[in-house]
């Protein structure tokens, strides 16, 4: 009997992708060569990603203490931590929507800030852990849905989310908040809420080349989303205005070695009233603008994970009112 080569290659690559299945179920929690942290489930895991269901569960915890303070004898030290689930869903996969994605994200702060309670840190501009702040809670992050139209060069989002996920967004690298995220939530944090304060909002994007791209947005000023016992508050009362935002966003790869980078320029009004500083009877309203700046400078082995990088993080803002 007479095999031919194309059966053997068919047999052998049925063969490999049985093992390849086997092997992604068979792993378990804390397997050092699996895929999830937490395993398979049994190969439920991948067979629900291949349904359009991705799930996620992130745990950051942020420690901080005062080595040496000559003017106050308490040094102290603080521990903060933050949980995160989420669910992404593939509405293609699941509903055969194109191109429409949708995110639901649910997080839990605890602990305490030394930013907050150390007194050889008062009248510091900033926290030294960022991964505190907006409440110690449960609260809904995320809620929104996502499309893309004329061949993915407009990009449409929708829901509740913070300004910071799309606009003068930044990484969070570094533990001291002035270094981290967005930090136009960081200095008019009365009415521009970042992580992990949600709002209902509108956001469009459109692609103008490939590597760069203009976006406008129009963010709920809501002071009750700020409350403790309103984490998961989904009602427009209490709502002040609005916040609107725009900017310019650049990814280039310069050189021959294709170094990434990214800079923005944006610009954000806003329609609610803000007691002036040097006249609290007078009011008007809060603008500014921002520009930042993170490029790879060296990359070692054309591993585009590994080299050296620099960044710049410039904001300006009315001193009328802020």
């Amino acid at each position: 009997m007479t095999i031919s080569n194309s059966r053997i290659v068919s047999c052998l690559s049925v063969l490999s992708l049985s093992l390849f299945i086997q092997q992604t179920q068979a792993a378990s929690a804390f397997d050092p060569n699996g895929q999830w942290l937490l395993g398979d489930w049994n190969g439920q895991r991948s067979a629900l990603e291949q349904q359009g269901y991705n799930f996620s569960a992130d745990y950051t915890g942020e420690f901080a203490g005062i080595l040496d303070s000559k003017q106050h004898s308490s040094h102290g030290s603080e521990f903060t931590g933050q949980l995160a689930l989420g669910t992404h869903f593939d509405l293609n996969k699941i509903l055969g929507w194109e191109d429409t994605e949708a995110q639901i994200t649910v997080t839990y702060r605890d602990g305490q800030s030394l930013s907050q309670t150390a007194e050889g840190l008062q009248g510091h501009q900033s926290s030294v852990q960022e991964v505190w702040g907006r409440g110690q809670t449960w609260r809904l992050t995320d809620l929104w849905i996502k499309k893309k139209f004329l061949d993915q060069a407009l990009d449409i989002k929708v829901g509740r989310f913070g300004e910071g996920e799309d606009f003068n967004s930044f990484d969070c690298d570094f533990q001291n908040l002035s270094l981290c995220g967005s930090q136009v939530g960081n200095w008019v944090g009365d009415q521009w809420y970042n992580w992990p304060v949600s709002q209902w909002a509108l956001r469009i994007k459109y692609n103008l080349q490939p590597d760069f791209y203009a976006q406008i947005g129009v963010y709920e000023y809501n002071p009750e989303n700020l409350k403790r016992g309103k984490g998961f508050n989904l009602s427009t009362d209490g709502s002040r205005g609005a916040i609107i935002p725009l900017e310019l966003v650049w990814s280039p790869r310069l050189s021959q070695q294709s170094l990434s980078g990214e800079y923005r320029f944006g610009y954000y009004y806003s329609t609610a009233d803000a007691v002036e500083i040097s006249n609290p009877t007078k009011s008007s309203r809060k603008q500014g603008g921002w520009f930042t700046a993170k490029q790879q400078l060296i990359r070692q082995d054309m591993d585009s994970d590994r080299g050296l990088s620099g960044f710049i993080n410039i904001t300006v803002h009315d001193s009328k009112n802020n």
